[in-house]
């Protein structure tokens, strides 16, 4: 029996998860917590249970090994999740979700750039054609798009610092585990973010944050902590040393499907005949993209 599919579970389980994260934090921001008191959260929870599953770090030294680990720290975390919610407070969740839609893309150019992947003509269609999936899934029949500059310029920074993050971690050494760089990344995350804090007007005082939080709330902010940060981004850097960056990237496509499903769950929402059409266009694009990418 072929088990050559098992290499993309970790990718397709990250996907799945990372696809129910937007309804679960706006859950938990309805409380009035602010993005970023959320955001140090799950890095801290993050770092503290990686500090349990991986009591022997990479040794800290300068180095150019050390400072990719700060760099990729930097650049899928802290700076990237900034922009992405600077980006969903000037902008509509349709604009930003359609420009970070295309990380795959984005990434893909970065690394034939730095001829780090061949590109081929399997990849580019079956990329175009999972796009045009996420497109269908985000807009849902409305297709109505109202351009907010400030807010899509910073989703488009969003963008590039998820592409630069991921060209980084393809080149990290194999001598340094995924563990030991997911630890290090949420360490120089949380150090990175904290400061921040103090400029958050919109922050609430442990007091109020006692006060509003139910036991559901704190379900929820453990599981955007422990599973969807720490445990997810490892399992996506595993993958990354699996099928490569490209293909690992491309199950981002995936999110809209899940984050649908989940708001069907949650909110009562309707899965259309967009979104089912959406899914289908995905689903092939993922496939057509990764022929002949990783055999």
């Amino acid at each position: 029996m072929n088990y050559k599919f098992l290499k993309y579970v970790p990718a397709l389980i990250v996907s799945i998860i990372w696809g129910t994260t937007f309804v679960i934090s706006k859950y938990i921001l309805n409380t009035g917590i602010s993005p970023l008191q959320l955001i140090i959260f799950r890095f801290v929870l993050a770092y503290i249970a990686l500090c349990i599953m991986c009591p022997k770090p990479y040794k800290m030294e300068f180095s150019k090994t050390e400072l990719k680990m700060f760099l990729i720290a930097l650049t899928g975390g802290s700076l990237y999740f900034i922009l992405e919610y600077s980006a969903l407070q000037h902008s509509s969740a349709v604009n930003v979700g359609l420009i970070c839609a295309t990380v795959p893309i984005v990434s893909a150019l970065m690394s034939i750039i730095l001829k780090l992947m061949k590109p081929t003509k399997w990849f580019a269609l079956g990329s175009v054609i999972a796009l045009a999936g996420v497109a269908c899934v985000i807009f849902n029949g409305v297709f109505v798009l109202n351009l907010s500059p400030l807010g899509d310029f910073f989703a488009i920074l969003s963008v590039i610092s998820w592409s630069v993050y991921s060209v980084l971690l393809s080149v990290m050494p194999k001598e340094v585990s995924e563990l030991q760089t997911t630890r290090r990344l949420f360490f120089y995350s949380s150090i990175t973010i904290l400061p921040i804090l103090f400029f958050d007007n919109n922050a609430l005082s442990v007091a109020e944050i006692w006060e509003k939080l139910e036991w559901t709330h704190i379900l929820g902010a453990s599981y955007l902590g422990l599973i969807a940060s720490g445990a997810s981004l490892w399992l996506w850097n595993v993958s990354f040393n699996q099928i490569g960056a490209a293909s690992t990237n491309n199950f981002l496509y995936l999110m809209p499907i899940i984050s649908a499903v989940a708001a069907t769950i949650f909110f009562s929402s309707e899965i259309t005949i967009w979104i089912a059409a959406g899914t289908l266009l995905i689903f092939t694009g993922l496939i057509i993209a990764d022929y002949k990418q990783n055999k």
